[in-house]
């Protein structure tokens, strides 16, 4: 219950927004100056929630964050639906099948590989940037590239491009007009990459443990 002569609540958040007559708001400063405890913790309260929401309305997202939001966003599956269709890649070209260059170690190796999923090609390349060569410590980098099969060479735009362990996604992009995408991650996550190509649809690609594709 509110002290005699404090002032309630509403008037202390219309007092944060800045709302309301100039004599009331001379009035509650001249009360708080006066030392009362129950307002001070009132406007002080009120004031930061207020600070906060103003910071919240002015913050502008960068324009890579919303198109990616808004490309995921636009091909959610509506809730009665069903899941989306995994769509799993097949592997048609390995380069870590290739004949290994005199000198070069194989978790050295650099890997190009190409995926087909129904009308759909994906060119990838995977490259470990070490931190600790003793160690082999350090993030995988992955370079990628999608087509459709009807548009060869033209690559899909503002897709959504997930790298996903589990149920969480460790890394996420956004492919651009050349349908390229680039994404880092750490290797022990053990990731697999989705993209979602159509509102019920999405390709799923297995990545290796190491800079070595495997079969999928």
């Amino acid at each position: 219950m509110a002290a005699r002569n404090c002032y309630e609540k509403d008037s202390w958040v219309d007092y944060a927004r800045g709302l309301g007559a100039a004599e009331k708001r001379e009035a509650m400063e001249a009360h708080l100056s006066c030392g009362c405890e129950l307002c001070r913790r009132q406007a002080a309260l009120w004031g930061s929630l207020a600070a906060t929401a103003r910071a919240e309305a002015a913050y502008e997202p960068c324009p890579d964050t919303m198109r990616l939001a808004r490309a995921i966003f636009a091909r959610r599956v509506p809730e009665q639906a069903k899941s989306p269709i995994q769509i799993f890649a097949r592997l048609v070209y390995d380069s870590f099948r290739d004949p290994l260059p005199a000198g070069l170690r194989a978790a050295d190796r650099p890997s190009q590989a190409r995926f087909e999923a129904e009308h759909y090609s994906v060119d990838l390349h995977l490259n470990r940037e070490r931190v600790d060569r003793e160690i082999g410590a350090g993030r995988m980098v992955l370079v990628g590239q999608i087509e459709h099969s009807s548009h060869p060479g033209k690559g899909l735009a503002d897709l959504p491009v997930l790298l996903v362990s589990g149920s969480q996604v460790v890394a996420c992009g956004l492919s651009n007009e050349r349908g390229e995408f680039h994404l880092e991650y750490d290797p022990r996550t053990r990731p697999r990459l989705r993209i979602p190509v159509e509102a019920d649809r999405r390709i799923e690609i297995r990545l290796p443990q190491s800079n070595q594709w495997g079969t999928t």
